[in-house]
């Protein structure tokens, strides 16, 4: 069996951070969007302040080319179901 190490699963912090540019902050706070978690309790878990979140949180619809936090879920739960295809 041979396996090609270019083409090996990326951690999903990794992956988002190549996809839409976001830095490794971003993308940690990505996750947890996408896992539906509300934007204080992830700054919490994070620690980081509410007011960082949602900065990064804007940096990230710019990104993501969305505009609100529902399609940017929506948008995740796609990515996420087509890199685990």
């Amino acid at each position: 069996m041979f396996v090609d190490l270019e083409k090996r699963p990326r951690p999903l912090q990794e992956s988002l951070c190549a996809s839409f540019e976001l830095t490794p902050a971003e993308a940690r706070l990505a996750v947890g969007i996408g896992s539906g978690k509300n934007l204080e309790s992830i700054a919490d878990e994070l620690g980081i302040l509410k007011e960082t979140a949602r900065s990064q949180l804007k940096s990230i619809f710019l990104k993501a080319g969305v505009r609100r936090q529902a399609e940017l879920v929506a948008l995740l739960g796609s990515f996420l179901n087509s890199k685990d295809a």
